[in-house]
């Protein structure tokens, strides 16, 4: 091999996505181009229904709801009656009203869930529970502590008591 081949065989270092270099004969050939663009690490997988993956979903648009971490409010698209009626575990069958006391985090698995602390006032009827009371109604209050669902924010589960 001529001197001149040999210089000329890697005179421009070109650098892959990956900081690995590679010597070319022209930094504008294909082959060069093509080593520029690549890369030989995987693309990271990320674990489902982790942080991560719900923070990616949300970015490319795949998820458009509430994020598993996001604050706990009353009303239209947060937390009703409803949903602390439906939770079975609680055993609340006639919320009279509610109101969130407190709003937190937990970790559930590889998902960071938002809770709430909530204050529920309920009513019932003294007969049924064998009281005998003049008033057909009586008024107590519960505190419970929901949180969202890791794998589906837009529910909500029960916790405990508080």
């Amino acid at each position: 091999m001529k001197l001149d081949q040999l210089i000329n065989e890697g005179t421009w270092v070109v650098k892959n996505l990956d900081g690995q270099a590679k010597r070319f004969r022209d930094m504008n050939s294909a082959e060069a181009k093509a080593w520029a663009a690549s890369s030989s690490k995987k693309p990271e997988k990320l674990e489902q229904y982790s942080d991560a993956w719900w923070h990616e979903q949300y970015s490319s648009g795949k998820h458009d709801g509430p994020l598993p971490d996001d604050k706990i409010v009353p009303g239209p698209g947060g937390i009703s009656s409803e949903d602390i009626e439906s939770m079975p575990q609680a055993g609340i069958d006639s919320v009279e009203d509610f109101i969130i006391t407190r709003n937190g985090r937990m970790p559930v698995g590889k998902t960071t869930c938002a809770t709430a602390d909530i204050r529920v006032l309920i009513s019932y009827d003294a007969k049924e529970m064998g009281v005998d009371h003049d008033e057909e109604r009586i008024e107590d209050s519960v505190y419970i502590r929901v949180r969202r669902d890791a794998k589906d924010p837009k529910k909500f589960m029960f916790v405990s008591f508080v």
